[in-house]
């Protein structure tokens, strides 16, 4: 899967680029599932040249609540499901605990039909499941399996729109968010499915220039005298600050290729790549970055 993460502190600005190609994950719960190791750069789990040549990915579902729905009964592991109105805290040492259960369980499964080190990814927070690089005959063995609710043949997606607040009509003045539940974004934080993130692109900026009228016309840029007189304030001008942090966000901004950790601010609050499904089946772009 070539799937990037932006991560946007406002619901007016999402947006899915409609020139990638999305690996999926899992229909419906996908943009949930979290890999086990959330922190460090991901990469392919095993040699994904020998992968393409004698296996496919398949995407494994197990009866076993995820943590976000956990309520306990396995012996040392407390309950995890939120109370009613509360969020999964990722950070808490039980969610930790019984993610790492989960990914044990995983890797057991894959080790008892010969497959050990065939994991891409390991989900546990909102679904509990794993990608792999599977036979056919493995994949049957999986779907036979007790613990086992389905499996899916991974398949390439292409997506629908360019502009995903006019598809799922979000602005709609009759029927949108803000028209009907008079939502306009403010502390909210969603994620963004990106084939790339410019966060120099104004749509993304944290704060608010403020021009004197004068100097933001033609003849500030056109005249020598608007040249000379509005130079200082065109190339500082003065701002505002439009957001504040997120209160108790715990995600992560991963730095890659020409992204660095600074480049997420209190608009772009975290960023993310996830590479390894994709190159499990296909082949990176030269000129493509490693990177958010």
């Amino acid at each position: 899967m070539r799937l990037k993460i932006l991560i946007d502190h406002r619901l007016s600005i999402a947006f899915v680029a409609a020139s990638i190609v999305l690996t999926s994950l899992l229909p419906d719960t996908a943009l949930a599932a979290e890999p086990s190791v959330p922190n460090s750069p991901l990469r392919a789990a095993v040699s994904t040249s020998n992968a393409k040549a004698s296996s496919s990915v398949y995407v494994v579902r197990l009866k076993a609540a995820a943590a976000a729905s956990y309520m306990g009964g396995q012996p040392g592991l407390a309950a995890t499901r939120p109370e009613l109105g509360q969020k999964l805290d990722r950070r808490d040492s039980n969610v930790d605990s019984y993610v790492e259960y989960l990914h044990a369980q995983h890797e057991s499964l894959l080790s008892e039909i010969g497959a050990s080190g065939a994991m891409i990814y390991s989900f546990g927070y909102a679904i509990n499941g794993f990608a792999a690089h599977l036979s056919p005959a493995q994949a049957a063995k999986l779907a036979q399996h007790d613990w086992v609710e389905r499996v899916w043949l991974d398949k390439d997606h292409k997506v629908q729109t360019n502009n995903s607040s006019l598809f799922l009509g979000l602005l709609d003045p009759d029927i949108g968010l803000r028209a009907n539940h008079k939502l306009d974004g403010d502390g909210i934080v969603i994620g963004v499915i990106d084939s790339g993130v410019a966060t120099d692109h104004p749509s993304l900026a944290e704060f608010e220039e403020h021009l004197p009228s004068a100097c933001s016309g033609d003849w500030a840029r056109n005249s020598w005298l608007g040249r000379w007189l509005c130079h200082a304030v065109r190339r500082n001008p003065p701002t505002t600050d439009l957001y504040d942090p997120p209160a108790n966000f715990a995600g992560t901004c991963q730095v890659g290729q020409a992204f660095e950790a600074n480049q997420c601010n209190d608009k772009v609050v975290g960023a993310r790549y996830y590479l390894d499904g994709f190159l499990a089946r296909h082949t990176l772009d030269e000129a493509e970055f490693i990177s958010p």
